[in-house]
C-alpha cells in the first residue's frame, strides 16, 4: 500500500453477471478504472467455476441469481479453491436470508443493483484495502444482527426453572456466595444445582456451559 492509502498494484476484477446490459456496464466501469484490470466476465457460475480460477483474480462482482447455479453457491465452490479470493456481491434483493447466506458463504461486501454502478470503482478498491463495501440499509441490518443477544441452543430445555436461573447468574459473572446472596438460598444449594446443570449438559466448567447454551 502507498503512502495516501491507495494500492502498490493493479486490482484483477472479474464480473460475473447474467443480464447482458449491466454486466457490459460494469466491464466499463471496471475498464476506467486506472487501478483496475477488466480480466473477462461471465454470464453464468458453471462457466465461471471452470475458468476463474486460472485467472488469478482479486475481486469478482457476483450476481447472486444467476441461472443455474446461483451466486452464492458459486461463491462458496470459489472461496473453497482460492480463499483469498474478494467476493462483492451484486443483488436486487436485500432480505435477510439472502444477505447472511451470502456471507456465509464467503461474500466480503453487498451492493444493491440500484446503486452498484455509482459505487462499484470504490467498493473494489474497499475489498483489497481489507474494508467490506456494503449498501447502507445492508450495513445497518448486519450490525442489528450483531447486537443481537445470542440465541439459546435446545440444551436450554435439559434445565428446571431454577437451573436455568442459576445460569443465568453464572453468565453474568456472579459467584457463588453472590448467587446464594441473590436467590436467598445456601451455597451448597447452588453448588448442588451447578453440579446438576454441568451433569445435564456434560460439561465440567462455567465456561463450557454458557458456549454450550450460547455457542459463538
Amino acid at each position: 500500500m502507498n503512502k495516501d492509502g491507495t494500492l502498490h498494484s493493479m486490482i484483477k476484477v472479474v464480473i460475473v453477471e447474467d443480464d447482458p446490459q449491466l454486466n457490459g456496464q460494469l466491464c466499463d466501469i471496471v475498464k476506467d478504472m486506472q487501478d483496475g484490470v477488466f480480466l473477462r466476465s461471465f454470464t453464468n457460475a458453471e462457466d465461471a467455476l471452470i475458468t476463474l480460477p486460472e485467472l488469478q483474480a482479486d475481486v469478482v462482482v457476483m450476481d447472486i441469481n444467476l441461472p443455474g447455479i446461483s451466486g452464492i453457491e458459486c461463491t462458496r465452490s470459489l472461496k473453497e479453491i482460492l480463499p483469498s479470493l474478494q467476493v462483492l456481491m451484486c443483488s436486487v434483493y436485500d432480505d435477510d436470508d439472502r444477505l447472511f447466506e451470502s456471507l456465509r458463504a464467503g461474500a466480503t461486501g453487498y451492493l444493491l443493483k440500484s446503486e452498484v454502478l455509482e459505487k462499484l470503482a470504490d467498493a473494489v478498491r474497499m475489498l483489497m484495502l481489507g474494508g467490506s463495501p456494503m449498501s447502507p440499509g445492508i450495513a445497518r441490518r448486519v450490525i442489528s444482527f450483531l447486537q443481537q443477544p445470542p440465541r439459546p441452543t435446545r440444551h436450554i430445555e435439559l434445565l428446571t426453572t431454577r437451573e436455568k436461573e442459576i445460569l443465568d447468574w453464572l453468565s453474568k459473572g456472579y459467584r457463588y456466595k453472590e448467587i446464594a446472596s441473590g436467590l436467598s438460598l445456601s451455597i451448597d444449594t447452588i453448588r448442588k444445582h451447578v453440579r446438576n446443570i454441568y451433569y445435564k449438559l456434560q460439561v465440567q466448567s462455567r465456561t463450557d456451559a454458557l458456549n454450550k447454551i450460547f455457542p459463538k
